[in-house]
């Protein structure tokens, strides 16, 4: 067992942020939104959120009541987040990519008592069902009751003309993640939980800088970008859901930017994506491993570069420090303790959540001693985290959690399906991908690519299509076993793309 620095203690806001920066300086720009090409000031974002935030009381919402926000990262899910926390409400933002029947048992799961979702979205309820509708402005009334956001007031109300419910160590958002068994959990964490992982990012980040929003804020590293935000008096860069995030880059005056490998990956192929061509400075990196040769050629292009490890439960980035090409970061604790036990990586801090939401409560998964058991191999040397690898199944591709056994399910609901499991393999552009083999008759019948066609069509109305395997491959006669050997499995699989042909049965 190995042990770090122990983590400090919060500081806790007594006053929704954004309100003080509205006093301090209402005409400064908080918000680009790149696809309209315009700005917001503070004291624009700030009435906005307030107009939203008297939607959200006069529907009867009270503090602690959990609200869902289903879109894209956009500015309008911006506004109803914020206007969340003013009000002291719990926002859930939900990913747009999930099936109608998860997003009704979501309803479920986390109790949500109203919901707000995208012009050409639905959530898929039953016409009698009690949750209150919110529908911005422009948008048709929902046959559920409707309130819209243009209903509230429209004078200025930086005046506090509307009382906040703000309370810092109260929950405030529920970001879903999934476990080891593929089902998704709702991790809740309060401002003051937020809050503390931001001051705990080391990465240099003044009022004077401009972070891009390239995260989606249904994922915990889009609202650690708000968070870091409204602490540091800076502006966000909302991208454009139409526009390619080179182009938001070369347009928009962005100086920070959090990214993934295959996002990294993508920019680099453009020679113009330098920082001697950009306002660009600075690359917070996270999301899963990156390859040496992303990172040297990054920093060839005049970024600094800062690698981070983090994950839901601890608010985003754990520790974040100068991109290293082996890949191991270093961690100062100032916020969270790192511990190894047999190999696993455990921590504690007042950046931990509040619990996972389940059956209309929260329940810790933190130990006796407040320490919580990542799941991620790791060791640490003279303060530097080592990470290597999952202790389960689940693997990040492109950003985003997979878990293979979530893929297996849906496919073996296909009646001519005996056996699939799913392994990992190497992407040099997602660094990982989930290729499948499968034990069914038909797969003899069909040429390889009518196998993945057949088999996406299949996913496509059970999972998101970043789940939906590359490679495709018929039972190995030599997997006889009672249960399949997935390590064996992944070596063929290994084998089967380093040959000549990436499929040996074509």
């Amino acid at each position: 067992m190995s042990d770090h620095v122990l983590a400090s203690h919060p500081v806790l806001e007594t006053r929704f942020p954004l309100s003080d920066w509205v006093t301090h300086d209402p005409e400064a720009p908080l918000l680009y939104l790149a696809e309209k090409h315009q700005s917001r000031t503070r004291a624009e974002v700030w009435q906005t959120v307030c107009q939203h935030a008297q939607v959200l009381a006069d529907a009867g919402l009270s503090p602690g009541d959990h609200v869902g926000l289903i879109d894209h990262t956009s500015e309008t899910l911006l506004y109803w987040l914020l206007a969340c926390w003013h009000q002291g409400l719990v926002a859930c933002p939900l990913s747009p990519r999930w099936t109608l029947d998860t997003r009704r048992q979501l309803v479920q799961q986390l109790n949500l008592k109203a919901a707000w979702w995208a012009d050409d979205d639905t959530i898929g309820l039953p016409q009698d069902s009690p949750l209150i509708t919110l529908t911005r402005p422009g948008q048709p009334a929902s046959p559920l009751t409707s309130l819209k956001a243009e209903d509230g007031p429209t004078d200025d109300l930086s005046s506090n003309a509307l009382s906040s419910n703000f309370e810092a160590t109260n929950p405030c958002v529920m970001v879903l993640t999934s476990g080891s068994t593929g089902h998704p959990k709702a991790v809740c964490h309060s401002f003051a939980t937020l809050s503390t992982n931001a001051r705990g990012c080391r990465l240099p980040y003044t009022a004077a800088d401009r972070w891009l929003l390239s995260l989606p804020l249904y994922h915990i590293g889009g609202i650690a970008v708000v968070v870091r935000t409204l602490l540091k008096g800076a502006a966000w860069v909302l991208p454009g859901q139409r526009q390619q995030l080179l182009t938001t880059l070369e347009q928009q005056p962005v100086t920070h930017i959090s990214l993934v490998s295959t996002q990294l990956y993508r920019l680099l192929q453009a020679p113009t994506f330098t920082a001697s061509k950009l306002a660009l400075t600075t690359l917070m990196l996270g999301g899963g491993p990156f390859a040496p040769s992303l990172l040297q050629a990054a920093r060839a292009r005049g970024f600094d570069c800062w690698l981070s490890y983090g994950l839901s439960e601890f608010g985003a980035q754990v520790v974040t420090a100068p991109a290293r090409d082996d890949g191991s970061i270093e961690s100062d604790g100032s916020h969270a303790a790192l511990q190894i036990r047999q190999g696993e990586l455990h921590l504690r801090g007042p950046a931990a959540l509040l619990g996972y939401w389940d059956n209309g409560q929260l329940n810790s998964p933190l130990d006796a001693d407040g320490w919580y058991a990542t799941g991620d191999l790791a060791r640490l040397e003279q303060g530097r985290l080592y990470l290597e690898g999952r202790r389960d199944n689940r693997f990040i591709s492109g950003g985003e959690n997979i878990q293979p056994e979530l893929i297996e399910q849906a496919l073996l609901q296909h009646p001519d399906t005996q056996q699939a499991i799913v392994v990992a393999v190497t992407d040099v552009e997602y660094g990982q991908r989930p290729a499948v083999f499968i034990d069914a008759d038909w797969m003899h019948r069909l040429s390889p690519n009518q196998r993945l066609a057949h088999i996406r069509h299949w996913l496509n109305d059970r999972l998101p299509r970043f789940m939906h395997p590359d490679h495709c491959w018929p039972w190995p006669a030599d997997q006889t076993g009672l249960k399949p050997n997935r390590r064996a499995l992944l070596a063929t699989a290994e084998e089967y793309l380093s040959s000549d042909t990436a499929d040996p049965h074509a």
